[in-house]
């Protein structure tokens, strides 16, 4: 009798345990099965507690992270796209002006509105591509860098590399993290650099991760005011 009660216990609290070792990698959607109403069933119930208000708030900072991000980007959209699109006005009604008298300068002017038109149009393909959800609980963060590069690389002509060692899961705040800094840093690539290559790395080591994303193009003086 006392090996048969010993054996259930050490099941009860192996189900503990697998669980607590769910919550640990941040899958709070783990729970503890034991429904009977002794201590033991009564600390799975808590703890079943605990994991349900850790997912949903969770859920509502990670909400609220999106919701942030897309203010961001509806700003930062905002500012450029309303700065490139009078440009490119305005430049458009100079050669309305011109065509008559002077044919020439009214083409030029024409050909540099359609340089601004091209590349507002190269920023309102980049916001899009950093607004589109990414399936991390799915495929992963290295799945979703390969991919991302490889829409990056192929929107914008420029040849991006992507190397990566020791690859294993992560947290996946963590990985919605590095996914955000790295579309951040492209799309700064992108519309600044003026780069011919780039390449992302990333390094896994334990519980450290360095990621790493270089370029080519033209900087900017660290030391300038």
């Amino acid at each position: 009798f006392g090996f048969l009660a010993a054996r259930g216990l050490v099941k009860r609290l192996d189900r503990l345990s697998d669980a607590s070792l769910a919550w640990t990698r941040g899958d709070f959607t783990a729970q503890v099965d034991d429904s009977s109403g002794d201590e033991l069933g009564q600390l799975a119930a808590r703890l079943n507690h605990m994991a349900q208000e850790l997912r949903t708030l969770f859920e509502t900072r990670r909400d609220l992270a999106v919701i942030e991000e897309r203010s961001r980007l509806a700003r930062e959209l905002h500012d450029s796209a309303k700065q490139q699109a009078f440009a490119a006005n305005a430049q458009l009604g100079a050669a309305r002006a011109l065509i008559d008298h002077d044919p020439k300068s009214a083409e030029s002017r024409i050909e540099e509105a359609e340089n601004l038109i091209h590349k507002l149009g190269k920023e309102l393909t980049a916001v899009i591509a950093e607004l589109r959800p990414v399936a991390l609980e799915s495929d992963g963060l290295t799945s979703a860098i390969r991919r991302l590069a490889a829409d990056w690389s192929r929107q914008n002509r420029i040849p991006l590399d992507v190397r990566i060692q020791g690859e294993h899961p992560l947290p996946l705040e963590t990985e919605q993290a590095v996914l955000r800094i790295v579309q951040e840093t492209l799309a700064n690539i992108a519309r600044h650099s003026k780069a011919e290559t780039a390449s992302v790395e990333l390094t896994f080591n334990g519980n450290e991760l360095r990621c790493t994303v270089t370029d080519d193009g033209i900087g900017f003086d660290v030391g300038g005011k």
